[in-house]
């Protein structure tokens, strides 16, 4: 496990960047419906991932970031789930 984040911090920007483009054109290169509800979903956590592993390095930031994130889950799921009377409501998969 450890030689593996080795290898993903010595390469971060370049995966971030790699991440980043596919974000933004992978449109151009994946079907519409395909792209907007699988490809999306996984690019967008993969770049969340990918940013949590450049700011690795310094901890107080890194917690910051992974309370701040966790927060605007919790408070956007919530969000959802009130809004549908309580009904979990699975959007890319139905």
């Amino acid at each position: 496990m450890k030689k593996l984040y080795k290898e993903a911090y010595k390469h971060r920007f370049d995966v971030y960047l790699i991440i980043q483009l596919l974000v933004l054109f992978g449109i151009l290169i994946f079907p519409d419906e395909l792209y907007e509800n699988i490809i999306t979903p996984i690019l967008l956590s993969l770049f969340i991932l990918a940013g949590t592993v450049i700011i690795s390095k310094k901890r107080k930031l890194l917690w910051f970031c992974l309370v701040l994130f966790a927060g605007s889950l919790f408070f956007f799921g919530a969000e959802e789930f009130f809004k549908n009377n309580g009904k979990i409501i699975f959007r890319y998969f139905a």
